[in-house]
Parts: structure tokens; sequence; C-alpha cells
């Protein structure tokens, strides 16, 4: 789960932001209830 979070981190921070496809993608699924997931969640929701 560590790998995951980071990877999508960094990913953010390269101006990744496709917050459809993050939220969509089965292969985060098992993410999806981390504190850290969520609150990148809420970041990207701020952008839009």
């Amino acid at each position: 789960m560590e790998n995951a979070i980071e990877n999508l981190q960094i990913a953010i921070d390269k101006d990744f932001d496709d917050l459809e496809w993050i939220e969509t993608e089965t292969s985060l699924d098992f993410i999806r209830t981390d504190e850290r997931y969520l609150k990148i969640i809420k970041v990207l929701d701020k952008k839009d």
C-alpha cells in the first residue's frame, strides 16, 4: 500500500490530476480507505 500511495503522490506532484481516473481505477481500490488517499482526493477536488 505504501508504494501505491507514494506513486500516486509522485504523479500528482508531476501535474497528473485526472480525478475521474483516480476515483474509478480499480487497481486503486485497495487504497481508497487510506487517509492519505482521501487527502489527495480532497486536494484534487478543490482544484476543479
